[in-house]
């Protein structure tokens, strides 16, 4: 300390010097735009189609992961083209789901307003599609193992021993006949209900908006440095000045 007491004006002006060029550096650096979407995410997957049955459930971590997948993320890099591809736009997207709430919200951040917008309304646009898609291939799975069971069901009553309903056992074809019925109209029951919900993915609550005028990031950044590079820079020359006139 004493030595930049001695060697204040030196000290001062390295830091000054440095203060100015960091934020001559912050001001030269290109702005960026910001654009926003909001999508109401329904986290059901494929409908129930019974009393029994519940809904399939994904959670919002799933929902993220599939839009920086590259079904979504990948396609929408390469339909626009984005500027360094998927990885620059990986880069440039953030991730900001609501807090107890079914909002998920997607940042896009680019010098280029209209990459900004673009790229924010075509991986909203592409992420309900590609859910929809997942959940009809849901609905698709779970049909065809109602029809499966329906099969079985059918060949089981065409066969000639649940035919015969005139013996009175408890344990009788005739009573096991007539569960399979019951369960026949169950699954029936069960298709229709397929027929009827389709799957719901969500929908585009706000549109892709861009923030008011462009930004900077990093100011405290840019500051906090340059004023390190300063003080490191000021301390080093004004010893180094200490030494030479020591030396004369």
């Amino acid at each position: 300390m004493a030595l930049v007491r001695r060697q204040w004006r030196v000290f001062v002006t390295i830091v000054i010097i440095s203060l100015g060029g960091g934020l001559g550096l912050f001001y030269t650096t290109e702005p960026e735009y910001r654009a926003r979407v909001d999508l109401v995410v329904i986290l059901g997957g494929a409908p129930a189609t019974s009393a029994t049955d519940e809904p399939t459930t994904v959670s919002m971590d799933s929902v993220a992961q599939l839009l920086l997948s590259d079904r979504v993320l990948g396609h929408v890099a390469r339909s626009i083209p984005y500027p360094g591809g998927s990885k620059q736009l990986r880069d440039d997207v953030q991730i900001s789901p609501v807090i107890n709430s079914r909002i998920f919200r997607i940042y896009v951040r680019n010098t280029s307003a209209q990459n900004a917008l673009r790229g924010a309304s075509l991986l909203a646009d592409r992420l309900l599609a590609e859910r929809t898609q997942l959940l009809q291939e849901e609905v698709e799975r779970h049909r065809a193992q109602v029809d499966a069971k329906l099969n079985t069901i059918e060949q089981s009553l065409e066969s000639p021993a649940s035919r015969n309903f005139e013996t009175p056992e408890p344990d009788s074809e005739a009573q096991k006949a007539s569960s399979l019925v019951v369960e026949r109209q169950e699954l029936m029951g069960e298709l229709a209900a397929l027929s009827a919900n389709s799957p719901q993915p969500g929908y585009i609550s706000t549109s892709a908006q861009l923030a008011q005028g462009r930004s900077r990031s990093g100011l405290p950044i840019f500051f906090g440095s340059a004023l390190a590079v300063g003080i490191v820079a000021g301390s080093g020359v004004s010893y180094w000045r200490e030494s030479t006139l020591r030396s004369d």
